[in-house]
């Protein structure tokens, strides 16, 4: 209803799904399935207070600056891959890869994250280069829509304050920010924590590296009671949208996490 009268262009709504264990969850175990399955995404591991981990694999890259020149490569607008164990995959990926890039209710959530980029990029940098149409990025189990955006920050801009000023893109918010922010904390019924946030590094040179903290989970002790793992997934929402595609999106961007997950906890034979 927001999107249709015209309130908001995009809203990116988030879905948890939490089991529990019976066991403790080897996190080491975990995040190198992780990295494993993933060999080109961006692993991260945060350990928090209160004996909790999040981490994941992420595929999008919000800002990476190297010596004073900046890209990010913001993802939106997603297909799912067809697993290489079915028959015909490569034919079956190859076609979804044209449907995607010629699908217009796609087309137009990723421009909506791509102009935004863009924008900022040329309020911070000079020699920013957008390229006129969006190629794609693929894991695993998904394809995204992608854009490489770049520039060189003018003086006096640290890649943190840029850091800043993009996040967060439409990609996990939406557009206008202020107006898809308020409808995600009146229809999401729980906090995302660090879902969606920026998970990276920067050094004293100003260099640095800022990944969303997409395709990911929380693994929490319960003491004697065993384990808890929540796993999270977004769908960007715009006019046109169907549904039921936007939850199943979700339950494919899930199994980056629990198809590691489910490896980690299988039995090991000797």
């Amino acid at each position: 209803y927001e999107i249709n009268v015209g309130h908001l262009d995009k809203v990116v709504l988030a879905r948890r799904m939490t089991v529990e264990h019976a066991h403790p969850v080897d996190r080491d175990a975990l995040f190198a399935h992780l990295a494993a399955d993933n060999p080109q995404a961006f692993t991260y591991r945060v350990d928090l207070p209160g004996s909790s981990t999040f981490l994941g694999a992420s595929p999008e890259l919000v800002l990476r600056c190297r010596d004073g020149v900046a890209t990010s490569v913001p993802l939106a607008g997603s297909a799912p891959r067809c697993p290489v164990t079915a028959p015909d995959h490569e034919l079956i990926n190859h076609r979804r890869r044209r449907q995607l890039l010629h699908s217009p209710k796609n087309l137009q959530e990723h421009s909506l994250v791509s102009r935004r980029v863009a924008e900022v990029f040329r309020a911070h940098a000079a020699e920013v280069t957008v390229p006129t149409g969006p190629g794609v990025v693929e894991t695993p189990v998904i394809m995204h829509l992608a854009s490489t955006i770049t520039g060189r920050l003018h003086e006096g801009i640290s890649p943190v304050e840029l850091a800043y000023a993009l996040h967060p893109t439409p990609a996990v918010c939406g557009w206008p920010t202020q107006q898809a922010a308020a409808l995600i904390n009146e229809l999401e019924s729980s906090d995302r924590g660090m879902y969606a946030g920026l998970v990276g590094w920067v050094d004293a040179e100003g260099n640095s590296e800022w990944a969303l903290a997409l395709r990911g989970g929380l693994v929490r002790d319960n003491g004697a009671s065993g384990s808890t793992t929540t796993a999270f997934a977004g769908a960007g929402i715009v006019a046109g949208s169907d549904p039921d595609l936007e939850h199943a999106e979700t339950d494919t961007k899930f199994r980056t996490f629990t198809r590691a997950l489910s490896r980690t906890l299988a039995p090991t034979t000797v």
